[in-house]
């Protein structure tokens, strides 16, 4: 599904609205990234996938993957016994 022009121009004026709130935030792709991955928290992986728009269930297992990876980055730089 692609966007209309008024749909794609009031979506980049959210998220420069956003960033403006946010330096860290960089593009929409952040936010959904961020939004996806805390849907994964509450809801099983089939609902997920249906709310984000996958058609393939491995589109969405790549962020649970992505939430994996950056769990142990974190238990490396913190973790009491490092």
């Amino acid at each position: 599904m692609f966007p209309s022009k008024k749909q794609s121009d009031m979506i980049c004026n959210i998220v420069s609205q956003v960033k403006k709130q946010n330096p860290e935030i960089t593009d929409s792709r952040q936010i959904r990234t961020s939004v996806i991955m805390n849907w994964l928290k509450s809801h099983n992986i089939r609902q997920v996938q249906y709310m984000a728009g996958h058609k393939s269930i491995r589109s969405t297992e790549q962020y649970r993957q992505q939430d994996l990876c950056d769990l142990v980055k974190q238990l490396e730089m913190f973790h009491p016994l490092k």
